[in-house]
C-alpha cells in the first residue's frame, strides 16, 4: 500500500501564495488523515546531491524538486504534489498501486501528482538519472531539460509505456491513467475538461517560476489559446525568436549577457584549436619509449597487473609510463619515477594528453574504444576485461591492433562477442590472472573492515551489472547485489546463516552498476566492498579473488578466472530467461561448472555444502578450464613483455 503521506516542496524561503495556500486546503479537505510534509532547506540536504546544490545556487527552485519528489517518494513513499494542484476527490483508490501516475496530454507522463511504495522500482529507476548529473554544464549554462521530458522517456524506454493517453498497467511496478484522472486542464489553451474519473486539477500556475519563465508561459497559452495547437506553437516560436535577444538580457543581465558573449566564442576558440592540435600533433610528435595504459574503473584491472609487473622488474628506468584516469586527485601523491597520471579535464591537460598519445609506442587498454587513429608505428594491445559469457554487443575490431586471449579454444567466444579477427588474438594470456597466485596477507589489508581471526572461510559474491549509468542489461534490479535477497529481513538472516558457519560474504559491487537500487548494510558477516574501498586499501581485486573459497557469480566472466583456484563456484540464475543482453553460446549452462541457484533455499544449500567441504563440481570445472585457458600458471605478464620486445 501506497502510505498516507502527501509531500511538496518548497524552497528558497518565500511566503506562500495565496493561491497555493488555497490548493493546499483542498488536500486537507479530501485527505483529512494523511500526513502532508513540506520539504524546504531545513529538512533536507541540498549539499547531498551535485544536481540539487547546483541548481540551489543558481536558485533554480523547480530544478530541486524535480529531484527532491523522487528522494521523497523513494525513501517515504506517498503521493507527491505540485503546489499548483487541486484536489477535487480523494485519491484513496490509487493507494493500492505500487505506484502510478497518468498523461499530460496524448505522450507525456505528468510529474505534477505521482504516488509510490517506498523503495519503489519505477521512482528508483527515475531517480538514477540524477546519479553523478550537473545542472550546471561545463560551458556555465543550465540543464534546463524538464523532468516531464526526462519521466516520459525513462519510462517509455524501460517499461515500453505506450504514449497513447491510455490505461496501462505493468504488474507489480507502474499503473498509468488517462489525463482525465489528474490533469484535465490544457497546458496549451488553459481549458479544462472534467469527466468523472478526475481527481485532481493540476493547474499550471508556475509558482516557483521567475518573471521571465512566467512571461514565456504566459505566451505560450495566449497564442495556444488563440491559434489552436499547431498554429498557436509556430505563433510562440515566431515571437520567441523575434524577441530572443530581449529575453537574454532579461534572463542574465547586460554584464552576464557580455559574459556570455565571450565564453561563447572562447568555446569555439578552444574546440577549433583542439582540433589543429589533436591533428599536428602526430605528425610533429615522435613515437619515443613511452607506454599508455587506460582501465575502465580507473588504474585498476589487467592494466594495472602488467604496469606493477613492469615496475617491479625495473622497466621505468627504460620506459615513461602514462596512465590516462578520471579521477586525478586519487593519484596526485603517488610518485613513481618516470610515471605520469593525466586526467584531462581542462584546455591544458587535454593537450598534454593528445601529446602523450602522439608518444606512445604501445597503449595498453581493457576498453580502448575512444582511440580511433593512431600512427603506424604505434600499437594498440587490448588485455581485454575477460573470456565472454554474455554478448558485447558491437564489432570492436578496428580499435585495436592485439587483443590477448587466454587459450585457442576461446578463439571463437571472442570473435562472436567482439568482433576480433583471427590474426589479432594473440595466445598469450591475461595479466590480473597472475595476481591470484600472490602470496599477499590479504586479512591485513582488508583489517579496516573486518576482525582478523573471526571467519573461517570466505566467499566472494560477485554479480554482473545490470543497470549501469547509461543503459541497461536487464531488468532485474539486484538491490543487495545478491541475487535472490530481496528485503531486508531476508539478507539479515542470510547473515544469521553465515554468522552460524563462521563464514564471510564478501560482496564486491560491479564498477558500472549504478547504486542508486542499491542497499548496502552493516553486517558482521557480510561486506559490501566497491572499487574505491579497494583503492583505498590498495587490494587488488585480483589478490582478493585469489584469497576467496567459494565464489557466488551470475553471467560474469569472472567465473571462468575463479576456475583456476579449483574451488566451489554458485551461479545464480534468476533471471537467465530474460536477460536483456543475452548470450553467446547455444547452451550457457555448459559454462556454468557448478551448483545453479534460483533461491534463496538454494543459496543456502550451496554455502552450506562450501562449510562442509563438499565439491561435486570438481570435474566439470578443470573439464572447462582446460578449455578456457592454455597456460594455468602466474607468468601472463611476463609472457606479454617478452611478446612485444620490452
Amino acid at each position: 500500500m501506497i502510505p498516507k503521506i502527501i509531500h511538496y516542496c518548497w524552497f528558497g524561503g518565500n511566503p506562500l501564495p495565496e493561491e497555493t495556500k488555497r490548493y493546499i486546503e483542498s488536500w486537507k479537505k479530501y485527505c483529512p488523515d494523511y500526513e502532508i510534509k513540506e520539504w524546504n532547506e531545513k529538512n533536507f540536504d541540498v549539499n547531498s546531491n551535485t544536481y540539487v546544490r547546483e541548481a540551489y545556487e543558481n536558485k533554480k527552485w523547480a530544478f530541486i524538486t524535480d529531484y527532491v519528489r523522487l528522494y521523497a517518494l523513494y525513501n517515504e513513499g506517498g503521493l507527491y504534489m505540485d503546489t499548483d494542484v487541486e484536489l477535487i476527490k480523494s485519491p484513496d483508490s490509487f493507494l493500492s498501486c505500487t505506484a502510478f501516475s497518468g498523461f499530460e496530454d496524448e505522450t507525456h507522463i505528468p510529474t505534477a501528482l505521482m504516488g509510490s511504495e517506498n523503495h519503489g522500482e519505477w521512482v528508483g529507476y527515475l531517480l538514477s538519472y540524477y546519479d553523478d548529473r550537473h545542472f550546471v554544464k561545463p560551458d556555465g549554462t543550465f540543464d534546463n531539460t524538464t523532468n516531464v521530458i526526462t519521466i516520459t522517456n525513462m519510462t517509455k524506454e524501460k517499461y515500453n509505456i505506450e504514449l497513447n493517453n491510455t490505461y496501462q498497467n505493468i504488474e507489480g511496478i507502474l499503473t498509468m491513467y488517462p489525463k482525465d484522472y489528474f490533469c484535465p486542464k490544457s497546458y496549451e489553451t488553459g481549458n479544462i475538461a472534467l469527466t468523472d474519473n478526475t481527481v485532481s486539477i493540476h493547474h499550471f500556475n508556475g509558482s516557483w517560476f521567475g518573471s521571465l519563465e512566467n512571461l514565456y508561459l504566459k505566451k505560450q497559452k495566449y497564442y495556444y489559446s488563440k491559434y489552436g495547437g499547431t498554429l498557436g506553437r509556430q505563433k510562440y516560436k515566431k515571437w520567441y525568436r523575434r524577441n530572443r535577444l530581449r529575453l537574454l538580457l532579461m534572463k542574465v543581465g547586460f554584464v552576464g549577457f557580455l559574459k556570455k558573449l565571450v565564453s561563447k566564442s572562447k568555446n569555439y576558440a578552444i574546440k577549433f584549436s583542439m582540433n589543429i592540435i589533436s591533428s599536428v600533433m602526430p605528425k610533429i610528435v615522435k613515437t619515443n619509449n613511452t607506454l599508455f595504459f587506460e582501465t575502465e574503473g580507473d588504474f585498476c584491472d589487467n592494466g594495472r597487473a602488467l604496469f606493477e609487473y613492469m615496475i617491479e622488474h625495473g622497466y621505468n628506468k627504460k620506459y615513461r609510463f602514462v596512465w590516462k584516469v578520471q579521477n586525478i586527485n586519487r593519484f596526485k601523491k603517488m610518485n613513481m619515477e618516470n610515471v605520469v597520471f593525466i586526467s584531462p579535464t581542462n584546455f591544458y591537460e587535454s593537450i598534454r594528453l593528445r601529446y602523450y598519445v602522439a608518444r606512445a609506442r604501445y597503449f595498453f587498454f581493457t576498453h580502448p574504444w575512444w582511440l580511433k587513429k593512431w600512427k603506424k608505428d604505434q600499437t594498440v594491445v587490448t588485455l581485454s576485461h575477460g573470456i565472454p559469457l554474455k554478448g558485447a554487443g558491437k564489432d570492436l575490431s578496428g580499435f585495436l591492433n592485439f587483443h590477448c586471449i587466454s587459450s585457442e579454444w576461446s578463439k571463437q567466444l571472442y570473435s562472436k562477442a567482439m568482433g576480433a579477427k583471427d590474426e589479432q588474438m594473440l595466445v598469450i594470456g591475461r595479466p590480473r590472472l597472475d595476481l591470484m597466485y600472490k602470496t599477499i596477507d590479504i586479512k591485513k589489508k582488508l583489517s579496516k573492515y573486518i576482525s582478523e581471526d573471526t571467519y573461517q572461510k570466505i566467499i566472494l559474491c560477485m554479480p554482473t551489472f545490470r543497470q549501469a549509468k547509461y543503459w541497461t542489461d536487464g531488468e532485474f534490479l539486484n538491490i543487495y547485489s545478491i541475487n535472490t535477497i530481496s528485503n531486508e529481513d531476508e539478507l539479515q538472516e542470510l547473515n544469521e546463516f553465515l554468522k552460524n558457519k563462521k563464514m564471510l560474504m564478501i560482496v564486491k559491487v560491479h564498477h558500472l552498476q549504478t547504486l542508486d537500487f542499491m542497499k548496502r548494510v552493516l553486517l558482521s558477516n557480510i561486506l559490501y566492498l566497491t572499487d574505491d574501498n579497494l583503492l583505498d586499501i590498495n587490494l587488488q581485486l585480483y589478490e582478493m579473488i585469489g584469497y576467496a573459497d567459494a565464489m557466488l557469480s551470475d553471467y560474469s566472466s569472472v567465473s571462468f578466472d575463479f576456475l583456476q583456484m579449483n574451488k566451489p563456484i554458485g551461479f545464480f540464475i534468476n533471471d537467465i530467461d530474460v536477460y536483456k543482453r543475452g548470450f553467446i553460446m547455444d547452451n550457457v549452462y555448459d559454462y556454468m561448472p557448478g551448483q545453479k541457484i534460483k533461491t534463496n533455499a538454494e543459496l543456502f544449500d550451496f554455502l552450506d555444502t562450501v562449510y562442509k567441504d563438499i565439491d561435486d563440481y570438481k570435474d566439470e570445472r578443470n573439464a572447462l578450464l582446460y578449455k578456457m585457458d592454455d597456460f594455468r600458471d602466474n607468468n601472463n605478464c611476463k609472457r606479454i613483455v617478452e611478446h612485444f620486445n620490452l
